[in-house]
């Protein structure tokens, strides 16, 4: 079997994913980084029927249509272009960026870490849009707010600060700035989802086990780190943030990520 792992030399997910896959042997494992595709010949065709067929030759062969691909590809953007003015680069990066898009896609689930909306690797969603998937998805929400002048309109007594959740300038004001906050943490846990499998130091119940492989499944990843908290006086476990490209590296979540790669090669 072919596999495809997409994503910078130093990137410990990336690393790990090929070693893991290389010790159970039977699996030619091939890396490219944004750079390398770049730097590939590419042939990309629309049959009538709609579907698209892509050839990538690169020194490995054709690396279009592998049989499961890790893609941990970062920004289009990290392609400089060097030597080009700004407008041909921005050009050069948005129809590199739709090129990427159309083949990650229509590899349809062979890509672990598909694109999402104009995200290569998978919703790169703002705190906020997270919250509210996570609340859909049957997640309770960590209490959280922002704003617009910490004069004129205070946090609450006791918060602390998520400036993330309002990504706005100071306040011109004396004394005066715009902020996020959220209710105080007494407890914190990381959960790691790698397929239907859940990891963490801290067992948050079935319930919320349960809801956050519902918040996967919505946004269509199947690696997702969330982490929850615990305010005061208050034992529930509540949805604070998410990250859709989490490191797996080592232990039972790298086992449960080659299981993944395996099956989806299947």
């Amino acid at each position: 079997m072919r596999a495809l792992i997409l994503g910078h030399a130093l990137d410990p997910t990336a690393n790990a994913a090929a070693a893991a896959l290389h010790q159970r042997g039977g699996w030619q494992v091939i890396r490219h980084d944004i750079a390398g595709l770049a730097g590939a010949r590419w042939h990309q065709r629309l049959a009538a029927d709609g579907v698209i067929t892509t050839r990538i030759e690169t020194a490995d062969g054709d690396i279009g249509a592998c049989d499961v691909v890790l893609n941990r590809l970062g920004s289009a953007q990290a392609l400089a272009f060097p030597g080009w003015s700004p407008v041909d680069r921005a050009y050069g990066q948005a129809e590199w960026l739709a090129l990427l898009l159309s083949w990650l896609i229509a590899l349809g689930g062979r890509v672990i870490g598909a694109p999402a909306g104009s995200e290569l690797c998978g919703p790169a969603n703002r705190p906020w849009l997270w919250m509210a998937a996570a609340a859909r998805a049957g997640l309770v929400v960590h209490p959280g707010g922002a704003t617009t002048s910490i004069r004129q309109f205070p946090p609450p007594r006791g918060s602390a600060e998520r400036p993330e959740l309002l990504a706005a300038a100071a306040s011109a004001g004396p004394g005066d700035r715009a902020t996020g906050h959220a209710a105080a943490v007494v407890a914190q846990c990381e959960l790691l989802l790698v397929g239907d499998a859940v990891f963490g130091g801290v067992d948050p119940g079935p319930a919320v086990r349960a809801a956050a492989l519902a918040l996967a499944a919505a946004q269509r990843t199947p690696l997702l780190a969330l982490t929850l908290a615990q305010a005061v006086d208050d034992p529930q476990w509540r949805f604070v943030a998410a990250d859709a490209a989490p490191v797996v590296a080592e232990g039972a979540p790298l086992a449960a990520l080659a299981d993944l790669l395996q099956a989806r090669a299947a």
